[in-house]
């Protein structure tokens, strides 16, 4: 059996797929309970509002995608080095479409929740924090808002992967150099 902090992430990562699945309305402690195999009474003991078990979910994605941008081994290009980080983000893999379709269903709820707003605005300050050493803060939150158009789009159209990375290299060169696509 796991100790409190384990128990905590297996919620947090129940309540992941069960976004991903049905959205947001799909986490109820009964339905992340039964997810992770627990009673509804351990996760109370663990979490004690949805919104506090929404927040280690998100962050829990959060801290992922990170960790495995933070495994990206620099090749000295910024344009491979930014569209390496960038893909981490995209649905390539089934865990990453996950992770995609989570963070849609959270940015879809932040438009009408605050606490969620400003759950990803943090998040978008880090990513912007990381990135703007790199290439600059307008920059930064470019290459942001470009990873989440891409995102949306592969969610609906997997097949055109192939397409998006290039694509995405095409626009990272773009607005790095500050020239038109040719």
């Amino acid at each position: 059996m796991s100790g409190p902090g384990g128990r905590a992430e297996e919620f947090a990562d129940a309540a992941l797929r069960l976004v991903a699945r049905g959205g947001l309305q799909a986490v109820s402690v009964r339905t992340v309970a039964a997810e992770a195999g627990w009673s509804p009474g351990a996760l109370q003991k663990v979490f004690t509002t949805k919104e506090d078990l929404l927040r280690a979910a998100v962050d829990l994605m959060d801290r992922r995608v990170r960790e495995r941008q933070h495994t990206t081994a620099p090749t000295g290009d910024p344009v491979e080095d930014l569209a390496a980080l960038v893909e981490e983000t995209l649905p390539l893999d089934a865990r990453r479409r996950q992770e995609a379709l989570v963070w849609t269903a959270f940015a879809l709820e932040g438009a009408r929740a605050p606490w969620i707003a400003d759950v990803l605005r943090a998040q978008d300050a880090t990513v912007t924090a990381d990135v703007a050493p790199l290439v600059g803060e307008d920059v930064a939150r470019a290459v942001t808002a470009l990873a989440d158009g891409f995102a949306v789009r592969l969610l609906y159209d997997p097949a055109a992967a192939g397409a998006a990375r290039t694509a995405l290299r095409t626009a990272l060169r773009a607005v790095l150099t500050g020239l038109a696509p040719g």
